[in-house]
């Protein structure tokens, strides 16, 4: 899989996750509210990423917010 726009790992982390496909725009706030504030859940995530420079953006809000 190749991602030429690093904000493109949301819809596609999100498809992977659920296997429903979902808006670019609505991605990451859906995966925010799913998943990244299971703090009472019991569940786990592993996310392996190869070559995860390409997900470097200026301000890297990309890359901080997959390891929040």
């Amino acid at each position: 899989m190749a991602i030429t726009d690093p904000r493109w790992i949301y819809p596609q982390l999100l498809s992977e996750l659920t296997g429903k496909s979902v808006a670019d725009n609505k991605a990451e706030e859906l995966l925010d509210a799913k998943y990244l504030r299971l703090t009472h859940s019991k569940k786990m995530f592993l996310v392996v990423l190869d070559e995860i420079d390409q997900l470097l953006t200026r301000d890297k809000v990309v890359l901080y917010r997959i390891f929040e």
